[in-house]
């Protein structure tokens, strides 16, 4: 049994007499059958020894909390209170944001209707549709932020949005690397760009500085993929006999924009795009090997992606640090912040 299990253990004997279902499950005789006992140990099980290998590597305590916490969610099936960013900070409390206007966009993606909101009482000048719950995770719980690791977009950053969606993360980095910055934002699904230019539109000195990629980010050029749109979940369509919509474009690598010399430098790589982020790392290991970025990405799309992502990044510098947090109170929304130094 390693460190990590240990850790696991520990959290389950010390809540063991809070438990419902659970709670005839863990005795004082902590063993390593108890984990087996957890309802989704059959998904985690392969990872405990790299997972132990990411615990020791985590620069901070709250990473290692985090990372046990949510790997304790996921074994439990959500019956373990998940630790997340929002214990630790304040934010507004929930109410509407004042507008000039109830105009609002209705999506596909779960029926949401976003609403044009001013994000002036967050402290951003910036306008944009969004939905109406508070925190916002960019904005309220800056989820591409370590503010701990001093991991942020600075002024004057290339940054690399990977992932843009409605365009909410665009606008985040245009505000953070001023006038000097550049935001390269890749987004493909045809009703995320429309609402993307949207909030372009209600921003447009920001606008500036935002180049929109509209192809999928990979570990190659030009491999053609079909996906099914789903809003911010579209992802690599790997379902049968799929009655959603389908679309077919071909990919992108990070390496092939350094290449065209469309960039001189990479700051900044953000990636949010629902499961493709290994791939995506492999076709930008020429830039992450040259320019040396900081990096939030999310991780929790797969349970090996805890791990791998980190994995990936050591094997090309080993120098690079790593730190965790958490964004929601469900499974969604884990980051891995990496920076060199």
């Amino acid at each position: 049994m390693n460190l990590f299990q240990k850790k696991l253990l520990d959290h389950l004997g010390c809540k063991q007499s809070l438990w419902g279902k659970f709670k005839n499950t863990f005795s004082s005789k902590q063993k390593l059958s108890q984990l087996q006992e957890l309802p989704a140990w059959a998904n985690w099980s392969h990872l405990m020894d790299e997972l132990n290998w990411l615990h020791a590597r985590l620069r901070d305590d709250h990473s290692r909390t985090i990372l046990e916490n949510t790997v304790l969610y996921h074994l439990t099936g959500g019956a373990w209170k998940v630790k997340w960013r929002g214990d630790n900070l304040r934010w507004l409390p929930a109410r509407e944001e004042p507008s000039d206007d109830k105009e609002k966009i209705q999506t596909s993606f779960l029926g949401w209707e976003l609403q044009k909101r001013s994000l002036y009482s967050m402290g951003f000048p910036i306008k944009a549709f969004l939905t109406n719950k508070r925190p916002n995770i960019i904005f309220d719980l800056e989820q591409y932020s370590d503010p701990r690791n001093n991991i942020y977009v600075q002024e004057g950053d290339v940054v690399i949005d990977g992932g843009s969606c409605w365009g909410d993360s665009a606008l985040y980095f245009s505000y953070l690397s001023g006038s000097s910055g550049n935001v390269y934002s890749y987004e493909f699904m045809p009703e995320n760009l429309s609402i993307m230019q949207r909030n372009l539109e209600l921003n447009p000195e920001l606008a500036r500085r935002i180049n929109i990629i509209e192809k999928p980010l990979w570990s190659k050029v030009g491999v053609e993929m079909e996906f099914l749109c789903d809003g911010p979940a579209t992802r690599i369509n790997k379902e049968e006999n799929s009655s959603g919509i389908l679309i077919k474009t071909q990919s992108t690598t990070i390496d092939e924009l350094v290449e065209n010399n469309q960039v001189h430098k990479i700051d900044f790589i953000k990636m949010d795009i629902e499961g493709a982020e290994l791939e995506a790392l492999k076709g930008a290991e020429n830039s992450i090997r040259k320019f040396k970025p900081r990096m939030a990405l999310c991780v929790y799309h797969r349970p090996e992606h805890f791990t791998e992502l980190a994995r990936y990044i050591d094997n090309i510098h080993p120098e690079y640090m790593f730190s965790l947090d958490h964004m929601t109170t469900m499974d969604w929304e884990t980051v891995l912040y990496a920076s060199p130094h």
